[in-house]
């Protein structure tokens, strides 16, 4: 029964609405994203984004650290899922090289019955403004991954804090984005079977 409201709740004009909201809002900030909106999600380009992130350092990652998830996370509190190379990028057994997802998005899910407008405002606002100072934000280092299924178990850290400790020039990074938050970011995602099947579909897998 709760199945059957829900497949009739989600194709409401209402609940399409505020999809198409928060798209909208995104739009005319300029932030980048996949058109059309989706059925239940607005999908931020974070490759386009942050195109001086290179795909090896995580643009779309994830949790308290200076990529575009993290950093949304860090300013607003609003929590969103990388679908890219933490999720779809692989170590190539030839050359033992990392290669990058082709997509690097961050998914924002709005569940049906459990956000006002003001909140799909709140959520652009925050996104806006990150995008307004992008060059700011720099990159993730993966310091820690299980074999399978790493993108919920994988521990991060800024690049640039690397990069510095390795006695070389990181990626220039605000206080805020970079220096403030935890040296080593856990990440762990509420997983959603359709994007990331989409995702897996275009990344070859």
């Amino acid at each position: 029964m709760a199945m059957a409201e829900g497949l009739k709740e989600v194709v409401q004009e209402s609940y399409q609405d505020q999809i198409e909201l928060l798209a909208g809002l995104l739009r005319d900030g300029g932030v980048p994203i996949v058109e059309p909106p989706g059925g239940h999600a607005v999908y931020v380009d974070a490759a386009r984004f942050l195109p001086h992130v290179p795909g090896r350092q995580f643009p779309a990652q994830a949790e308290l650290g200076p990529a575009l998830t993290a950093a949304l996370y860090t300013e607003s509190g609003v929590r969103g899922v990388e679908i890219g190379s933490s999720c779809f990028g692989h170590t190539d057994p030839a050359t033992g090289e990392f290669v990058p997802a082709r997509l690097e998005l961050l998914r924002l899910a709005v569940p049906r019955r459990v956000y006002t407008d003001n909140h799909m405002r709140y959520v652009a606002a925050a996104l806006v403004r990150l995008y307004r100072r992008r060059e700011s934000l720099g990159g993730l280092r993966r310091v820690y991954a299980t074999k399978l299924l790493s993108h919920f178990t994988a521990r991060f850290e800024p690049a640039v804090a690397a990069a510095t400790a390795a006695g070389g020039r990181g990626a220039p990074a605000n206080g805020v984005e970079a220096g403030g938050v935890a040296a080593r970011a856990r990440s762990a995602f509420a997983g959603d079977a359709e994007a990331e099947l989409k995702c897996a579909e275009a990344n070859g897998a």
